[in-house]
């Protein structure tokens, strides 16, 4: 009983302080995240709430913003929809705490800092005080991830993989990429469990969670109801060649730009004039008008002084990946289950985006994490 309370009071605590932290921070500018107005105003009931790419996240946001104006209704509508996002970015934060205390067996003291340096990164902060739709999906990746990363899994524990993945996927579809992880992971312990059994199980219960939710809300909510009005609603984005970059040149420089940027947030490297005509040259599809707008009152000086810091927290976590690199045959002998499975979810991840708006910072929130928790970088 006593580990169990243990178990349960760590990642709660966690859980609370951070969730205080997020609200005393909502934000009160949505120009961040592009469509943060267009969320808000389809949950207050302005436009249209069903959207296939996030089906999930509006319709419990609107239960939650109802229930929450209803208690305090003097609160502006937007914290109380931000805290939504507070909520399940905290929730997050204790999965990854579970991961360094659990899998990688770290201290108290040294999961708790090394939840902070995640919580501190630009991407994962800013969206979990804001309106947008990443933090309640992240939370069921990292909760399928846990569970994944044991040694021994469960049936139960099986079962709940399957409904975090479907929940994870009505929450956000791009999700559907966490699959073969699933997959692979089934396949790994097929002499454990029979992998055709569970396969079909797992399908089972995507079809009755993802496929009817999907199902019911194009057909009949969406008035989607021929079969070729469904199938062009529920692949939305994918069809629009404004969202798919083919490889070249840029790639590597617009990747670099969406994971650095999930990492550091660096506005004020816009005030940086060459970097300012870079930028506006190689990704004039997406403009960066809003971030350098934030920063139009730093100083060139200061701007200068924060981009060495910046430079030099890279050399500082590139030397600790050719550390972690170099010890990889001992990481993957200490923890065989969860660097697999982490890894994997990294690569498939960040190959999809390198394809789909690959500069685009909240795309890489997922893969900052994973680097960050997936590097035991106390070997």
């Amino acid at each position: 009983m006593i580990k169990k309370i243990k178990l349960y009071k760590e990642p709660l605590a966690v859980f609370a302080v951070f969730f205080i932290f997020f609200l005393f921070l909502l934000a009160q500018n949505f120009s961040g995240p592009h469509d943060s107005i267009e969320y808000l105003n389809g949950i207050l009931g302005n436009s249209p709430l069903a959207n296939q790419h996030h089906l999930l996240y509006h319709y419990a946001a609107y239960c939650w913003y109802h229930l929450w104006h209803w208690i305090f209704p003097s609160i502006r509508t937007y914290y109380i929809v931000e805290a939504f996002s507070a909520f399940w970015g905290s929730a997050g934060l204790a999965v990854i705490y579970l991961f360094f205390r659990n899998r990688f067996g770290f201290s108290g003291l040294r999961a708790v800092l090394s939840v902070m340096v995640v919580a501190f990164t630009y991407g994962f902060w800013f969206y979990s005080i804001n309106i947008e739709v990443y933090t309640p999906p992240l939370f069921f990746i990292f909760s399928c991830l846990y569970l994944l990363s044991q040694k021994s899994i469960s049936g139960k524990d099986w079962y709940l993989i399957f409904i975090f993945h479907a929940l994870a996927i009505l929450f956000h579809q791009i999700n559907i990429l966490f699959l073969p992880v699933i997959v692979f992971r089934l396949w790994q312990m097929r002499k454990q469990t029979p992998w055709f059994a569970w396969m079909f199980r797992y399908a089972v219960i995507g079809v009755l969670l993802v496929g009817t939710t999907y199902f019911i809300a194009g057909w009949f909510v969406e008035k989607q109801n021929t079969s070729e009005k469904w199938i062009t609603w529920f692949l939305g984005y994918a069809k629009q060649g404004g969202y798919w970059e083919p490889l070249s040149a840029k790639t590597p420089v617009n990747a670099a730009v969406g994971f650095g940027h999930a990492f550091f947030g660096g506005h004020f490297v816009f005030q940086l004039e060459p970097v300012k005509k870079i930028l506006s040259s190689s990704l004039s599809s997406h403009s960066l008008g809003d971030e350098i707008f934030v920063s139009r009152h730093i100083s060139s000086k200061l701007a200068l002084v924060l981009t060495a810091l910046c430079i030099l927290q890279v050399l500082l976590m590139a030397v600790l990946l050719i550390r972690f690199l170099f010890s990889f045959k001992k990481a993957r002998a200490a923890y065989p289950e969860a660097l697999s499975v982490i890894i994997i979810t990294f690569l498939i991840y960040s190959g999809f985006f390198l394809f789909w708006v690959p500069e685009i910072l909240e795309f890489w929130i997922m893969q900052t994490v994973l680097f960050l928790a997936g590097g035991p970088w106390h070997l």
